[in-house]
């Protein structure tokens, strides 16, 4: 199922994450260039062969997701082992069953599509879970092996100090019931000992590989100080708690209450086992996977408080916690009653308190899906609050609990994952596939048509505007240009250090330094008037050329040559025309031969004109107003006007075209479109002066 849907699924690159993990691989594999964060390198490890295997990125990609693949294989293998030794009464199908239930869960099947850490902390996590049972059973050499596992937990994530306090408490009540104090402290050296490697020398040395350049990396996690701040206020205590119950609502209703199951059969079995000798090896893993899973859940709650973060996913972030799930959902199966009980009714009324709390924080409307990908009410029921979808949900996990036939139940929870994992693909992954796919036009020209291979590719991130995410656009660039060294720079740095291109917002850097040349373009968001970024080379030959008289450009979706022309205020072309907001520039390298004999024409259509009504275009050269379109028709049209003698030749002519009649679609009747749109330009032409 996971290599059916990573089969046409490449490189895309949906959040800046990705960015990170692969440019740790890379620097494992021998590259340096600017890409250093605080993103943990143990999930990069495993993916670093594929950088010394492969040198196209998409080939490095599908190397990576057959790393994931056989990471989520050996997931299943582990929880299967788990919980043969955890529930050996139970009838073997069953547990069968509850295996096919945990390994469907959507986070799994959407996870191995990208470069995720959570790749790895899923086979980790079962690993250290089933070593603690070890521990609890046999104890001696299993000390150091859960050691290990726990250690390298903190290696995939910071969130795995977690578990590893978890660890510690169950740790010290084996060591009271085996009385092996001796390897109790092993374990903790060994632990505590990987923690040290990895913060001392790991991550200074990944940091201080991918730091070229003069600008900061990118340490996106709040220190430990800024992580307690929600703490020492009332108003953090309470965005806290909120947070707290979101992060809840999202365990309980995304896994159908299995996560709820299993913790209260836990509960259970801890008390119970306060009248017996110690702690029972079975009772403990159990209570590392669960309290482990639960206390990152706090973890996780704390991070979003502190960041106070508002978009709706940070108030009920799933995927830090779906690390951590996958022997709880078994484990939820196999603990799930017959029938909806009081169990199952607390279960519901918890959601339903965590709900309304959630509720009454008023968080953000926007969300992620790749963080709470089991929420399908989130696509389903998108103009509904979130008590509504704890309603859906509870509805769901009753009908599953009033079914009595375990095949029939297993099934159900299996259909309704499958459901998710494909809303998540069919409204999210696969169109963020399609947008971003296309933006790396740049760093594909870079790779494939400058003669000499660059050394040094700067990124001009201070001439991105507010509407770019210029930290994301680093990120994802570093996992395609490793190889060519690229960096964050100004143009005065660039001119001075780097031998390679520079990619930049800005579409006059022909203005500001001499003997530069804008190459290609990046293909620009579908709501944005905002172009760019574009590829400047130091002289260069022009491409595409200058345009002559007789050339023509077709205003389409698949002219490349129209991308360098477009600058602010168009947005993304059609497949037939381009349309403009109230104000558009156009850059036109006009050849030196038509300064004082050409005309520049334009097939042009109006959103909305007549004769009673006509839309007025005024059109500038550079700063000149030279005509004033008058359009009395709803049709294409041609207008043109004479280009001024004063024009430099040297460098692109820019035009602007201004209309103040400019309106949405929306506000006209005509459809929901939202954008404000001015002309549509459907061609352009280089005429003689002498036509019409």
């Amino acid at each position: 199922m996971r290599a059916f849907l990573n089969r046409n699924y490449d490189a895309s690159l949906v959040v800046r994450d990705e960015g990170g993990y692969l440019s740790n691989a890379a620097a494992f594999a021998g590259f340096a260039f600017d890409g250093a964060s605080s993103y943990h390198a143990g999930y990069s490890l495993l993916i670093a062969p594929a950088f010394l295997l492969f040198d196209k990125p998409t080939s490095i990609y599908h190397g990576v997701q057959a790393v994931n693949l056989l990471l989520a294989a050996i997931s299943i293998l582990l929880v299967h082992r788990l919980i043969a030794e955890l529930f050996p009464d139970e009838r073997a199908a069953r547990r069968l069953l509850a295996l096919a239930v945990a390994a469907a869960y959507p986070a799994w099947m959407v996870l191995s599509s990208l470069a995720m850490s959570e790749n790895a902390m899923v086979p980790s996590f079962c690993a250290a879970t089933w070593l603690c049972l070890q521990v609890g059973r046999r104890g001696g050499r299993y000390w150091i092996g859960w050691g290990i596992a726990c250690g390298w937990l903190y290696f995939i994530h910071p969130t795995a100090i977690a578990s590893i306090g978890v660890a510690f408490a169950i740790a010290i009540l084996f060591a009271v019931r085996r009385r092996e104090w001796g390897w109790f402290f092993a374990f903790l050296l060994v632990c505590a000992s990987l923690i040290v490697v990895y913060a001392s020398w790991v991550q200074p040395w990944l940091i201080s590989r991918l730091s070229v350049g003069s600008y900061p990396p990118n340490l996106h996690y709040p220190s430990w100080q800024a992580a307690l701040q929600p703490l020492l206020s009332a108003g953090g205590l309470i965005n806290l708690a909120q947070r707290l119950a979101g992060h809840t609502f999202y365990l309980l209703a995304g896994s159908l209450w299995l996560v709820w199951f299993a913790s209260s059969q836990l509960l259970r079995d801890l008390v119970a086992s306060t009248r017996a000798r110690g702690l029972e090896p079975e009772i403990g893993a159990a209570a590392f996977a669960i309290l482990g899973l639960l206390g990152t859940l706090a973890l996780s709650a704390l991070t979003f408080a502190a960041q106070d973060a508002q978009r709706l996913d940070h108030w009920m972030y799933g995927r830090y916690l779906e690390g951590a799930m996958m022997p709880a959902l078994a484990m939820g199966y196999l603990a799930m009653p017959s029938r909806l009980d009081r169990t199952a009714l607390a279960g519901l009324l918890l959601g339903a308190a965590c709900a309304v709390v959630l509720a009454g924080a008023e968080p953000g409307t926007v969300i992620n899906m790749l963080n709470v990908t089991a929420l399908w009410q989130a696509s389903v029921l998108q103009d509904r609050q979130v008590p509504e979808w704890w309603l859906a949900a509870g509805v769901v996990a009753s009908m599953i609990l009033l079914v009595r036939n375990d095949l029939a139940r297993s099934a159900m929870f299996v259909i309704v994952f499958l459901a998710c994992t494909g809303l998540v693909y069919a409204r999210f992954l696969l169109p963020c596939h399609e947008i971003y796919a296309e933006r790396f036009a740049l760093a594909e020209h870079i790779r494939t048509q400058i003669a000499h291979s660059p050394t040094c590719v700067g990124l001009d991130v201070d001439s991105a505007g507010p509407s770019e995410n210029s930290i994301e656009m680093w990120a994802k660039y570093g996992a395609h240009l490793f190889g060519n060294g690229l960096r964050r720079t100004t143009v005065e740095e660039w001119r001075t250090s780097c031998d390679g291109p520079l990619i930049s917002w800005s579409r006059d850097l022909d203005r500001r330094v001499a003997g530069l040349t804008a190459v290609a373009s990046e293909k620009h968001d579908a709501m944005s008037t905002r172009p760019g970024p574009f590829l400047w080379l130091r002289d260069a030959a022009r491409s595409p050329s200058w345009l002559t008289v007789g050339d023509k450009v077709v205003a389409s979706a698949d002219n490349q040559q129209l991308g360098l022309m477009l600058g602010e205020g168009w947005y993304a072309p059609e497949p037939a025309g381009v349309w403009s907001a109230g104000d558009a520039e156009l850059w036109l390298p006009i050849d030196a031969a038509c300064r004082k004999a050409c005309r520049v024409a334009m097939l042009v259509q109006p959103l909305r004109a007549s004769a009673a009504q006509p839309l007025v275009l005024e059109v500038r050269v550079e700063e000149r107003v030279v005509a004033h379109w008058r359009i009395d028709a709803e049709r294409e049209q041609w207008h043109s006007f004479e280009l001024p003698p004063t024009i430099d030749t040297a460098r692109d002519t820019r035009i602007r075209l201004s209309t103040r009649q400019a309106t949405t679609p929306a506000a006209l009747g005509i459809s929901a479109d939202s954008r404000v749109l001015g002309v549509k330009l459907h061609e352009l032409q280089l005429r003689a002066a002498s036509d019409s």
